[in-house]
């Protein structure tokens, strides 16, 4: 298991059994990403503020957090409050809702 694959299930754990809203990581080069849940709608969010995700980046994070075929990204830019003003992030949105299934760990 990838470093990338262990944490994808560490989210969808946190996810899945506390109840959490969401679960946020940033990785080593400033790729941050966020697992939101709301009852069986998932959405993935990859982003970061000075450059978009690059379609592997992408396509990584789609095969470690086992978005179903048919999700596709959708690029957009956020601006969030940040300590020294807004920024502004480049931002690839995935949405699925599960189905009745049970999900490889």
């Amino acid at each position: 298991m990838t470093k990338l694959q262990q944490l994808a299930a560490d989210m969808r754990h946190i996810i899945d059994t506390t109840g959490a809203a969401y679960c946020h990581h940033k990785l080593s080069r400033g790729l941050e990403i966020v697992l939101q849940r709301t009852g069986r709608r998932y959405r993935l969010a990859l982003g970061r503020t000075d450059t978009a995700p690059s379609d592997t980046e992408i396509e990584l994070c789609i095969a470690a957090f086992n978005v179903p075929a048919g999700a596709e990204p959708n690029r957009t830019t956020k601006t969030r409050p940040g300590k020294t003003g807004t920024l502004t992030y480049h931002v690839a949105e995935l949405t699925w809702t599960e189905q009745d299934q049970l999900h490889a760990a």
